[in-house]
């Protein structure tokens, strides 16, 4: 719409362009580059468990980059997940708005559901000090915050050629569920 009316514009049809304030959430200024992006197989490699520093937040790790390769969520829709997001007996979990995303209700695979409950009933109450209504924390008992994410991609990063980002990693499920053949309104929701 922008380039119509900057072409209205040019021709002299127009004096203004009504479209030139109109921001779209999720419009991106760069296009996504195929190659840089992640096969499904590569993305599995993430889920691999490995050797962490601090062994109490191996499950918790696992289960946020489980959050990025099956659920394709953002950093921010981590950090906001509460624990009555989540539904083990329906096998679901809430991801709440963000201002990029709207809420959605989406389905775990069923190995995230034994990870989920393992974290929830052996680690997360070794972590928690005081009560929190947050489903993920860091080591100190807080909730995880956006850069404590960040940091944990970045120590992936060290084992990879591509550029491991959260948006890299959604753009790679995203694109790897529609070269399957899925229904790109259901992908989208």
């Amino acid at each position: 719409l922008k380039k119509y009316y900057d072409y209205l514009i040019e021709i002299k049809v127009r004096k203004d362009n009504p479209a030139h304030f109109i921001k779209l959430r999720d419009a991106k200024q760069t296009a996504v580059q195929l190659q840089d992006l992640w096969t499904e197989k590569e993305l599995k490699t993430l889920l691999e468990p490995r050797k962490e520093r601090y062994a109490i937040l191996a499950k918790r790790n696992q289960i946020i980059l489980s959050l990025f390769v099956h659920q394709a969520v953002l950093v921010k829709e981590i950090t906001q997940i509460l624990l009555e997001d989540i539904d083990l007996d329906k096998a679901e979990i809430y991801i709440r708005e963000t201002g990029m995303t709207n809420s959605r209700t989406l389905s775990l695979k069923a190995e995230q559901i034994l990870l989920f409950y393992h974290y929830l009933q052996e680690d997360r109450p070794q972590l928690e000090r005081t009560k929190q209504p947050y489903f993920i924390l860091n080591k100190l008992g807080s909730p995880t915050t956006s850069d404590d994410i960040n940091y944990l991609l970045s120590t992936y990063q060290k084992q990879y050629e591509k550029r491991l980002t959260s948006v890299k990693i959604r753009q790679s499920v995203i694109t790897n569920l529609l070269s399957q053949g899925h229904n790109l309104r259901a992908v989208q929701l």
